[in-house]
């Protein structure tokens, strides 16, 4: 597999429950997940696009990271790489992730994936409590996780697409061709999965 494994700080941690304690406060719209620890959703949100954030500073990646907090809105955008719209999705692994194989699946909100039109690329991030870490899984063109299955989550309130592992771009490959594409558009074609 060529998941990328990010070790966790305390500081990490610390930033990522302000931001999403500044985050919840700033909201106004109708929450996407119905649970009820809204303040865990988003600090698993927020930690996932830190994580990121630094490892694309590890790489030496030029990016935008849009974390605007201040009148919070939700465009589905958290980071820019060349002309390239991103957005991370982060959950808790529900299997440990040695036991993670291709079968295994990430999700995109249906509602975000519609309305969203403007995101190129989904990331999946996946919180490994056990391990203090978080590993980056992979990434997902849009326009492939709108061809995957969707289901009900959430007391069958809520629909998402559900992305199987094996669809995933791997990180390094998938970072190589944005950043040495520069204004060539990128084609579903230059990925093969």
């Amino acid at each position: 597999m060529n998941w990328i494994r990010i070790p966790i700080t305390n500081d990490d941690m610390k930033l990522a429950k302000k931001y999403a304690e500044e985050e919840i406060s700033n909201m106004k719209f109708e929450p996407l997940f119905q649970t009820t620890d809204y303040i865990k959703d988003h600090y698993l949100g927020q930690l996932g696009e830190i994580k990121f954030h630094h490892w694309l500073q590890s790489k030496e990646i030029i990016h935008k990271f849009v974390n605007d907090l201040s009148g919070f809105s939700d465009n589905g955008i958290d980071f820019i790489i060349n002309k390239y719209k991103i957005d991370v999705k982060s959950a808790q692994c529900s299997t440990p992730i040695n036991k993670i194989n291709h079968n295994y699946r990430f999700f995109i909100p249906a509602q975000q994936l519609k309305n969203h039109n403007q995101t190129d690329f989904y990331v999946s991030m996946q919180l490994a409590p056990d391990e203090n870490a978080i590993y980056l899984m992979g990434v997902i063109h849009r326009d492939v996780a709108g061809l995957s299955d969707v289901m009900k989550y959430s007391n069958n309130i809520n629909k998402a697409y559900n992305v199987p592992m094996i669809d995933l771009i791997p990180p390094e490959i998938w970072l190589e061709s944005i950043v040495t594409e520069n204004d060539k558009e990128i084609s579903l074609n230059d990925f093969h999965f």
